[in-house]
């Protein structure tokens, strides 16, 4: 029952993290190549350089590109801008990007501006005056609309679900436990099987089986036995025994309830798991 409880947790937290990876997927940029290239061709074109070759672009990052040129070129900022929105305008990538031109030797951001799918919040710099000629490079940074939860929340969400879980299924196995009597469970092949311990109690042809011996029991002794087997753990008082036991017969007499009891009780010695304690005086318990 622990196993399969556990099983469950295992398979419910496989689908969560398949679910975590699948909805949290970064948004494919790496096989749009040919588009960034485009879009360096287009600028030598605008430049009046038709021979150059534009580099393999370069991916520094998941969603940052950068286009690199063979030759040094001039840059117009409209065509920049022009180019760029135009080409990007038919593609699956995200709508929200960021354009900087970096001078290749001072590293530094000579010029750039931004779009957003909501056109009031694109930020353009100035326009129309071209930039020198000099070795640039293109760099494009996309803005997933989607919120990305860092790794550390899916790491932190996943153990306080796996605590849960664990909590939640030693609570089942527990609650499990509690409603089986101990030792009291029928065999599942055979509804006059009674396991007492590591004992097999057979209730209908009257014996004991306990690692493959088999110890008979008589008529009186299988009686206590089934009356302790439906309070394992309980103390039953001598009276209840006496009557359910001997009280058909018209006489009862108080030593034969001992005397039997000693009987059963050394049927019962191999198992070590099992015993029946005496209560002088009150009755005896079959503790497990």
């Amino acid at each position: 029952m622990k196993s399969r409880y556990l099983l469950i947790l295992s398979t419910a937290l496989v689908a969560f993290f398949i679910s975590v990876y699948s909805t949290n997927k970064p948004t494919e940029t790496s096989g749009n190549g040919l588009l960034f290239r485009k879009i360096g061709h287009e600028l030598l074109r605008s430049s009046g350089d038709d021979s150059s070759r534009v580099m393999p672009v370069k991916q520094l990052s998941s969603n940052q590109f950068q286009i690199r040129f063979e030759n040094p070129l001039s840059l117009l900022p409209d065509s920049i801008i022009s180019i760029v929105n135009t080409v990007l305008k038919t593609s699956t990538l995200p709508p929200d990007y960021m354009v900087s031109v970096i001078d290749c030797a001072s590293k530094e951001n000579v010029y750039g501006f931004a779009r957003a799918a909501i056109e009031k919040n694109s930020i353009v710099s100035c326009q129309g005056r071209a930039l020198p000629k000099g070795c640039y490079f293109i760099d494009i940074s996309f803005v997933s609309n989607d919120t990305t939860i860092p790794s550390a929340v899916y790491i932190i969400s996943g153990v306080v679900l796996l605590f849960a879980g664990l909590l939640t299924t030693f609570y089942f196995y527990r609650k499990n436990k509690k409603t089986t009597i101990p030792g009291n469970e029928p065999a599942p092949d055979n509804s006059t099987h009674i396991r007492i311990g590591q004992t097999i109690f057979n209730t209908e042809q009257h014996y004991l089986e306990f690692e493959g011996v088999k110890t008979t029991l008589t008529n009186k002794e299988s009686k206590l036995l089934y009356i302790f087997s439906g309070s394992i753990n309980e103390m039953i008082d001598r009276n209840t025994l006496q009557k359910e036991v001997w009280e058909n017969e018209g006489v009862i007499v108080t030593r034969s309830l001992d005397m039997f009891i000693s009987k059963l009780r050394k049927k019962l010695a191999a198992d070590a798991s099992v015993k029946i304690v005496n209560f002088p005086g009150k009755g005896y318990k079959l503790e497990v």
